[in-house]
């Protein structure tokens, strides 16, 4: 059997004999400045986004001994993280903000990854500096470097799925005779239970796995072995789940998916390509492939298109990238490994400094023409999107809220709210959290009801959902944030007095709570319960 044209068990190129010596420390060099460079980047976009705080909502109610709940006595899934909500569980039982210790897990999650690309870049090719490529091109890019923070579970993913993969291939290392280890299926159910995506990367592993089997290098009884450890684990999560909440599937899938939406998808994916200039280098990715046809490679592949293929059916995310943050890691070493083998070994110059430089032009070719049809295309895409854009928003959004909740808070302690004001809100993140209020989420993230409505309109993923005003009604809610911003100073004479939207259409209320404070809302309650719980604040209008 031809070894060359099957997949194989190496995990490395044969290193030529002029790359040892100083190209390793060029190399080593190299690698230093890739954890500069992302340390750099990472704390120029730290932020904590909003969403952060629905977990932490969690995390805080099981802590105080009332269970995974949103609103005590309201049992729903409204976390897509399972292992992430006992990070924050953790933080309250050592008295430590959540945000401080997920901040912390979240960078120190991204120098996981970039360490884990450096350490294969070096066992593909040691002591080359082509092994530094895919660090490089990881540590200067933008959505890596901002979800290294934000508060969420999105880099502990990544760090957890590539350690997974990497750790199945070096357990594949140990030839005909050796097993298939149970240590990646462990991770892979690690991985899972962060994320439920991590399936896939280990559907990635199992295919390569059954090519194994069918090529008669691992007995199947192994494979069997193998995937009964990652099932078990991740099935017992998900069984739990159903007898708990009610649902095979996080509460989040029904608000934020709702089926295949290839337009918006391929938008999404269009920008991500404009943004980063990948449109003339994607068929890089084929080349180790296509070339060596090595394990290592097609499993890189495997992973790169079964995610990909994942964000094309549940339509992206609206907050910048966020689910092409686990691809990245494959992005940059399949494209790296594909220019090394295009271009050659440093040991290689003198023979093929033709090609060297006919890849240099394409190289440069490339990058001009992808970057003058971003901007030729600039004004037919939203680019909000950029991560400079919509970091700053989101953190900016998210210390508004904060404020406000802890505004609300202080009220309610002052006396001057009642204990239990009942609010419903848009942006269900910081302001139930530090407001501690019975809130009623309008997107349908923590509420089952609202997420299994059908849509009311079609635009931002996860921000289709409204309910009827009577379910507000049904709810007693008090106070809805149909403004994004209940509280607010300044002139009431320039305070919106009415609003339209799906859940109400109709006059708003301004009660001055504070000299110089003021609540505008809408309310879900009849006048007469109106008039009980807050007819003691001066009415506006």
């Amino acid at each position: 059997m031809d070894q060359e044209r099957v997949p194989t068990e190496g995990t490395e190129d044969p290193a030529e004999p002029a790359l040892r010596g100083w190209w390793r420390w060029v190399t080593l060099g190299l690698f230093g400045v890739a954890f500069f460079l992302f340390h750099r980047h990472a704390e120029a976009f730290e932020f904590v986004c909003d969403d952060a705080f629905i977990s932490y909502r969690y995390s805080k109610h099981f802590a105080e001994g009332l269970g995974l709940v949103w609103n005590p006595g309201q049992v729903v899934e409204g976390y897509t993280s399972f292992l992430w909500i006992w990070v924050g569980v953790l933080a309250f039982k050592l008295g430590i903000a959540p945000e401080v210790l997920s901040l912390f897990i979240t960078r120190l999650a991204g120098y996981g990854v970039l360490g884990l690309v450096c350490f294969y870049g070096w066992k593909r090719r040691p002591g080359s500096p082509w092994a530094a490529l895919a660090p490089l091109l990881l540590s200067v890019n933008r959505t890596f470097a901002a979800w290294s923070s934000g508060g969420l579970a999105t880099q502990l993913f990544s760090f957890l799925a590539l350690g997974s993969v990497l750790l199945f291939l070096f357990e594949r290392r140990r030839g005909p005779a050796g097993r298939i280890g149970i240590g990646s299926a462990l991770c892979f159910a690690l991985a899972t239970w962060t994320r439920p995506e991590g399936v896939l990367f280990a559907t990635a592993a199992g295919l390569i796995a059954l090519t194994d089997v069918i090529r008669g290098r691992k007995p199947l009884s192994k494979l069997v072995l193998w995937a009964a450890i990652f099932w078990s684990l991740v099935l017992a999560q998900v069984f739990w789940r159903h007898s708990f909440y009610g649902y095979w599937l996080p509460n989040t899938y029904y608000a934020k998916v709702g089926g295949l939406r290839l337009d918006e998808a391929v938008l999404y994916m269009r920008i991500f390509s404009l943004e980063y200039g990948l449109l003339w280098f994607l068929p890089l990715v084929f080349v180790p492939a296509i070339w060596k046809r090595r394990a290592q490679d097609l499993l890189l592949l495997y992973c790169l298109i079964l995610f990909s293929a994942y964000v094309l059916y549940v339509g992206g995310d609206w907050m910048e990238f966020r689910f092409m943050n686990a691809p990245l890691p494959y992005l940059c070493l399949l494209l790296a490994e594909g220019l090394a083998l295009l271009a050659g070994s440093p040991a290689q110059l003198g023979r093929r400094t033709a090609q060297l430089r006919l890849v240099a032009a394409l190289v440069a070719a490339g990058w001009l023409f992808s970057n003058t049809l971003e901007t030729v295309l600039r004004d037919k895409f939203p680019r909000g999107r950029s991560i400079s854009d919509v970091r700053i928003n989101m953190s900016v959004y998210s210390s508004v809220r904060r404020a406000q909740g802890e505004k609300l808070r202080e009220w309610v302690e002052k006396g001057l709210l009642p204990e239990d004001l009942r609010i419903a809100v848009g942006g269900a993140g910081a302001l139930p959290y530090f407001s501690e209020l019975y809130t009623v989420d309008m997107l349908g993230w923590n509420d089952t009801y609202i997420s299994h409505l059908p849509p009311v309109e079609r635009g931002r993923i996860g921000h289709e959902h409204a309910p009827p005003f009577e379910y507000l009604q049904a709810q007693r809610v008090d106070v809805i944030d149909a403004l994004n911003t209940p509280i607010r100073t300044g002139d009431p004479a320039t305070f919106p007095r009415s609003i339209e939207k799906p859940y109400y259409q109709g006059s708003l209320r301004c009660l001055e709570v504070e000299p110089g404070w003021y609540l505008v809302f809408a309310t879900a309650i009849s006048e007469e319960d109106f008039e009980r719980r807050l007819g003691h604040l001066r009415r506006v209008f």
